[in-house]
């Protein structure tokens, strides 16, 4: 394709007199159709033409022609293409001439002017690493910040922020004190970058291109030993599309005493803007047609700005400042009352642990020497297969082992991994020496960052001795983020209204799921005579409106039945009911109030996207997030005799003289789980492991 529209280009020129005014706009054309075919064929040919037909336009184009700085620095591009093909150091310096010709024609506020100066940046930073002049090292830091200011951040969001990032990283490699600056403009730069404006979808596209960031920026704050300067930037870049959901259901009763207009206006304007984020790029209207999405994307955009500019008013009310800004550590330290909270960034070379402790006004560090990014990739590159090999990535189905091969022995590794390099420096820290305390077992709650999230850091253990396990010595919960457990304080205290009960034995398109009958009987029993409002929805009673419908209604939910996790598109994750996906999109969009324990006994529900571990995209964190505070999950299928057993384990558990609690649903699933290892055995992995708690 690229070559027919080489010689349509071509015929154009040779077709075009000289000095006719569209002469230069088809040369430049033609030259940037060669550089595109250079990308895919690699030919030199096609770069030594670029730039050719490229010299040509720039040479005959006017001073006054409104694109000739756009053509300078498209000419650069070529020469920077060529030298990375090359190394010919001629060719960096006419890529850097070409495009500080371009720049010195245009003002800052020029649309194009922060992709040039980053082009520039990005050229004497490839001059500085081949020849080592301290000049050029500092025209590359000042050109990057240049792309990164206010004004650049403000016309060109992305590049501004890949203008930061590399401006942090090349300053920090040669111990620079512009580093601090950097990561600080392009953690700014991220709601920017992933702004409402744009569907859910779109936002984690651009997640997926940002990597490690987040990670890298808090090693760096943590090697400063600026420990709250570290956890408040991995709240603030981890969980990003959740964090914005939680802030459009921000509830705005103290700002309603002081401002009711402002507050009908943010309520107006946030639900708009979570339908519009969950949008789905395909609609289609009956008789086929396509819906106007080109419309329906504008007025996306102008309700973004809309908030944008209801937040700027609402922060000059007096003590509003800070209404939705990314939280203080003086905020997040309020998250350990229930127990130490523990949030673990893995590093290029290490780990380190940020610990929240009860009753203290200080981030405690504690750093994991052992682990670093690439052993925690391996670790997840090692524990995916096993849960495959074993069949655990869907409830109902049983996998075939290969021969020879013992997915128990590599289990038994990754666990013995996980608690020498991660776990067991973290108990230490804390004191947990024995097996039982004053009260019971000590409550902490993991908040895991990158390849290590979706790792069962709550089975880590050495299982070839006697020494206790994590499971003997604490309690574990987890949390995609801080946010998230502070969003649940206030449902911890909601009174119990019911519970839903949803099995589906038979799911079309689906493997038998065998027990879902006596799983949901054996809660029945439990509750039936308890509960205001008992539903239980079953098989064709299983539908997406009528489960919606009685979660709104009970304040409890459990599920019994198939899930899967949509890599592609994360919100695309759905419970399997009888009528279709109930799709985490389509949770997300309600509010549910006054809500308590939401049991997800299905499989992959606590499983995210593996290109997206920061996220936490997947239905247990989805219910965590529209309002459970409390919520029992699977990190692969469990053994379908399990179920029933461990339910009622933790529902009997839960039911106190006052009626159902959801206040201690941890200790209630650590118990049940405990039993449930003792019965089928300690390396039994696969069968007990897989139950998780999150939330309070």
């Amino acid at each position: 394709m690229i070559g027919v529209a080489i010689g349509c280009l071509a015929k154009a020129v040779s077709l075009t007199p000289d000095g006719h005014e569209m002469k230069p706009t088809y040369i430049q054309r033609l030259g940037s159709a060669h550089r595109a075919r250079y990308q895919t064929s690699a030919e030199p040919k096609d770069i030594d033409e670029a730039i050719r037909y490229q010299t040509i336009a720039v040479t005959l184009a006017p001073n006054t022609f409104a694109y000739k700085a756009h053509w300078m620095d498209e000419l650069g591009q070529s020469y920077r293409a060529r030298y990375d093909c090359n190394a010919d150091l001629e060719d960096l310096n006419q890529a850097i001439a070409h495009y500080e010709t371009a720049l010195s024609s245009i003002s800052d506020d020029y649309a194009y002017a922060p992709e040039v100066s980053y082009h520039i940046a990005s050229a004497y930073s490839a001059r500085f690493t081949k020849c080592g002049s301290q000049e050029d090292l500092g025209s590359a830091i000042l050109s990057y910040q240049r792309a990164s200011s206010p004004t650049a951040g403000s016309l060109n969001p992305p590049t501004a922020f890949l203008a930061a990032r590399e401006c942090a990283q090349l300053s920090s490699s040669h111990e620079l004190p512009s580093a601090l600056e950097a990561y600080q403009r392009a953690m700014e730069l991220v709601p920017r970058v992933l702004w409402l404006g744009s569907t859910i979808e779109n936002r984690y596209n651009r997640i997926r291109n940002m990597g490690d960031f987040t990670s890298e920026a808090a090693s760096y704050a943590i090697s400063l030993k600026s420990y709250d300067l570290a956890l408040e930037w991995l709240e603030q870049g981890r969980s990003i599309v959740w964090n914005q959901i939680l802030e459009l259901r921000t509830p705005l009763d103290a700002l309603s005493v002081v401002d009711m207009d402002l507050t009908r206006q943010l309520q107006s304007i946030s639900r708009n803007l979570e339908r519009a984020g969950s949008r789905e790029a395909n609609l289609i209207s009956k008789f086929g047609e396509m819906l106007d999405l080109g419309r329906e994307a504008q007025r996306h955009r102008e309700l973004a700005s809309e908030w944008d500019q209801l937040l700027a008013k609402v922060r000059k009310v007096p003590g509003f400042e800070e209404f939705l800004r990314p939280k203080r550590k003086e905020h997040l330290i309020d998250a350990s009352k229930n127990g130490p909270v523990v949030v673990i960034n893995v590093g290029e070379t290490q780990g380190d642990a940020l610990i929240l402790v009860p009753n203290s006004s200080e981030i405690a560090h504690v750093p994991l020497q052992r682990i670093s990014r690439s052993k925690a990739l391996s670790l997840r590159v090692q524990f995916r297969p096993l849960l495959r090999d074993k069949g655990l990535l869907s409830r109902g189905t049983r996998g075939i082992k290969p021969y020879g091969y013992n997915p128990r022995v590599m289990f038994e590794k990754v666990l013995a991994t996980l608690w020498i390099d991660v776990v067991e420096p973290v108990i230490n820290f804390l004191g947990i020496r024995n097996e039982l305390t004053n009260g019971g077992l000590p409550h902490v709650t993991w908040c895991t960052t990158g390849d290590l999230a979706g790792l069962p850091l709550h089975a880590a253990g050495l299982y070839d001795n006697s020494q206790p396990d994590a499971l003997d010595l604490i309690i574990s919960s987890y949390t995609p983020t801080i946010s998230a457990l502070l969003a649940s304080f206030p449902n911890l205290s909601s009174k119990f209204s019911g519970i839903l009960t949803v099995g589906q034995e038979h799911t079309p398109g689906f493997p038998r799921i065998s027990n879902t009958i006596t799983e949901l009987a054996v809660i029945k029993e439990k509750f039936q005579a308890l509960s205001p409002t008992y539903i239980q929805l079953e098989d064709d009673n299983a539908t997406i409106d009528a489960v919606l419908s009685g979660m709104e209604r009970c304040s409890w939910v459990h599920f019994a039945c198939h899930a899967s996790q949509k890599g592609d598109d994360p919100t695309n994750s759905a419970f399997h009911l009888y009528d279709g996906g109930l799709k985490l999109a389509a949770i997300t969009q309600k509010s549910f109030n006054n809500k308590g324990l939401a049991f997800l006994s299905a499989c992959q529900t606590a499983t995210g996207a593996e290109d997206l571990p920061d996220e936490a995209v997947h239905l247990a964190a989805g219910l965590l997030m529209v309002g459970y505070p409390s919520v029992v999950a699977t990190l692969w299928s469990i053994h379908d005799d399990d179920a029933p057993e461990v339910s009622r384990d933790v529902y009997m558990n839960l039911i106190t003289e006052n009626g159902p609690d959801h206040h201690e649903v941890a200790k209630a699933l650590h118990t049940a789980v405990q039993k449930l290892r003792k019965k089928v055995g300690y390396k039994n992995f696969e069968r007990w492991a897989s139950f998780i708690h999150l939330g309070l």
